[in-house]
């Protein structure tokens, strides 16, 4: 009986590495190689059809959508609609924008993914803009842009404690949400997806633009 359980638990031993193995999380944004970004698993924001991206999707084992996906009138040419990620993928829920039937965002919503691991990925951003303001405590919000067709978030709830006007930005910071683009719409999406989520005046955050310089010490807009 002694024989057996060592043997069982020799078995035990060999196959738990081989089952981890099978289970292992990954990101489909930074494992993707099927196209580069803004480009994603080959759905081209400006140029890939609604109704191929759909299709694309529904071939991919990660992906599922939510009861609301199957009330989308594709049929307007103009919309939105939600996938979802099962467990395995970093990337936990995104949306897909479409106007004339074609798609012009995809949007990630992920916590596993750091902002070192989007720049090993993209390469430096060209600017960034850092920006604060009060809710239930002071939140600091910094959109890494890249005109090419990525804008990478991050957001912190709590920064009352650090030191006025400047924030410590490290490469192992969790990023909050990752957006592709088309490249052509570049400024509406500026306006839409980074100065309208804030409560100042757009012309004073253009201001607020920087040039990027590395991760570290950075200014950020705080009135």
């Amino acid at each position: 009986m002694r024989y057996k359980i060592v043997v069982l638990f020799l078995v035990l031993l060999l196959l738990t590495p081989m089952i981890s193995s099978c289970t292992k999380s990954y990101s489909t944004i930074l494992e993707d190689a099927t196209c580069r970004p803004p480009c994603w698993k080959n759905i081209h924001p400006g140029i890939t059809k609604v109704d191929d991206a759909v299709h694309i999707l529904e071939d991919m084992e990660e992906v599922h959508f939510p009861p609301s996906f199957y009330e989308t009138d594709f049929n307007k040419g103009e919309g939105f609609f939600t996938l979802l990620f099962n467990a395995r993928v970093y990337e936990f829920s995104g949306m897909i924008y479409f106007h004339d039937n074609l798609v012009t965002k995809i949007e990630f919503d992920t916590e596993k993914i750091t902002l070192g691991d989007i720049v090993d990925k993209l390469g430096n951003p060209e600017q960034f803009l850092a920006v604060s303001g009060w809710a239930d405590t002071k939140w600091l919000n910094i959109y890494l842009i890249y005109p090419n067709g990525v804008i990478v978030t991050f957001f912190k709830s709590n920064i009352m404690w650090v030191e006025k006007g400047l924030f410590d930005l490290k490469d192992n910071m969790k990023v909050f949400s990752i957006l592709y683009f088309d490249p052509e719409l570049y400024n509406e999406v500026l306006k839409t997806d980074v100065l309208n989520r804030s409560v100042y005046d757009n012309a004073i955050l253009i201001d607020n633009i920087q040039e990027w310089h590395g991760f570290g010490l950075i200014e950020y807009y705080d009135p």
